[in-house]
């Protein structure tokens, strides 16, 4: 069963589970003890909704400095808009 279903985000869990709200997206970051570091994106909070993750997958070592990236991107269009 994946760390991110609604059976395993609904029962007491025993590892660790950070929500990071991106706007209207949520991504949810879990260290599984035997199945290692994996991500779900949620168009909803996944604690409050039943919708499945839109996406899932393990964290791979150069996501962060691709969302930084991203991040960046977003951070010059904003500046664009003013």
């Amino acid at each position: 069963m994946s760390a991110h279903s609604q059976k395993s985000r609904m029962k007491d869990c025993k590892f660790p589970r950070t929500i990071i709200q991106v706007g209207h997206m949520f991504f949810e970051i879990v260290d599984h003890p035997t199945n290692g570091q994996t991500f779900a994106v949620y168009v909803n909070d996944p604690k409050t909704h039943t919708r499945p993750a839109q996406f899932s997958g393990h964290v791979q070592n150069d996501m962060g400095s691709e969302l930084r990236r991203v991040a960046a991107a977003f951070d010059q269009v904003s500046i664009d808009k003013k």
